[in-house]
């Protein structure tokens, strides 16, 4: 009995600690039916089109990923749930290409030169900080 008294106060939080668990849901990280998980993923990193893990996943989609997804299954279809590694070549080639998904965009509100330079006292300072501030338009996707 003096055990269970000793563990009374810890009740309550045991319980706000368990109602703290159910109301936080993880975010995942990466939702993608292509290129976190999936049928497609699986397929493509087992029939080993290219040397690393990395390549496909780095890959653009040429069409959106329900057209994707659907021409997939299509092709999944089609071939018995048994493509060939050639036949899953060209579904790759055919749906994905090189590239970057980033977009160039400069915020509407940039300035190379903000009045905030001209708080900087040292020349070289505030040389340095519109140096860095000029990295910002200089910028291209990956």
């Amino acid at each position: 009995i003096r055990h269970q008294a000793a563990l009374f106060p810890l009740y309550p939080v045991l319980g706000i600690l368990g109602a703290c668990t159910n109301a936080f849901t993880a975010v995942p990280v990466c939702n993608s039916s292509i290129y976190c998980s999936g049928d497609l993923l699986h397929r493509v990193q087992l029939a080993r089109i290219f040397p690393d893990s990395k390549t496909f996943v780095d890959l653009k989609l040429v069409y959106t990923e329900n057209e994707t997804l659907a021409d997939y299954a299509k092709l999944i279809h089609d071939t018995d749930q048994n493509p060939t590694l050639d036949q899953m070549k060209k579904f790759v080639d055919a749906h994905f290409t090189e590239g970057n998904e980033l977009e160039v965009w400069e915020p509407p509100d940039f300035d190379p030169d903000p009045p905030i330079l001209d708080r900087i006292v040292d020349p070289k300072l505030r040389q340095f900080a519109k140096n860095v501030i000029g990295l910002w338009a200089k910028q291209k996707p990956f």
